[in-house]
């Protein structure tokens, strides 16, 4: 996990685009509250399903194998991505993140801009970014060539402009 995390860290130091899905929305969360908002002794539940301070925890329900609505924040850049403020969304993932550090992580700019019908965390996105979202849905379960997923061709787009951006 360190290493994935450091990659991360990088990724969001020096505004290289990135997308968590799943368990890179879970690595992106845990970076985020180790290396901005600095809590110690950080635990993922995933790892150890008692530990204390985990930021991840076991999600109400499990998301193994469902579809489900997506309630998205207008105004964000995922809403731009959507156009649209509701989405149907497959997952295959049984962490997400603590109730505990939802609104300490959006005061403090990773916003919470997805959420399910519970009011669960399900996309978050980094502002004053070239293109940091990390999302419990997997976009590339439901992308094909013929038609991408949203988030995956914004991704996409924000990474070559990124590469074009680097050439000159």
């Amino acid at each position: 996990m360190n290493g994935a995390v450091a990659g991360i860290q990088f990724a969001r130091e020096h505004d290289y685009p990135f997308i968590g899905t799943c368990g890179g929305f879970q690595h992106a969360v845990v970076e985020y509250a180790r290396n901005v908002l600095k809590i110690e002794e950080l635990k993922h539940a995933d790892f150890d399903i008692y530990a204390p301070n985990s930021v991840i925890t076991p999600l109400t329900c499990s998301l193994m194998g469902l579809t489900g609505d997506v309630h998205i924040l207008s105004g964000t850049q995922v809403s731009a991505i959507y156009s649209d403020v509701i989405a149907e969304e497959k997952y295959t993932c049984n962490f997400g993140v603590s109730a505990d550090i939802k609104e300490r992580l959006d005061r403090s700019g990773l916003k919470v801009v997805g959420t399910d019908d519970n009011g669960e965390t399900r996309i978050v996105e980094l502002g004053g970014k070239t293109f940091y979202i990390a999302t419990l849905l997997q976009p590339q379960l439901s992308s094909t060539p013929e038609h991408p997923h949203p988030l995956i061709l914004a991704y996409l787009r924000a990474a070559l402009a990124f590469h074009n951006g680097r050439q000159n």
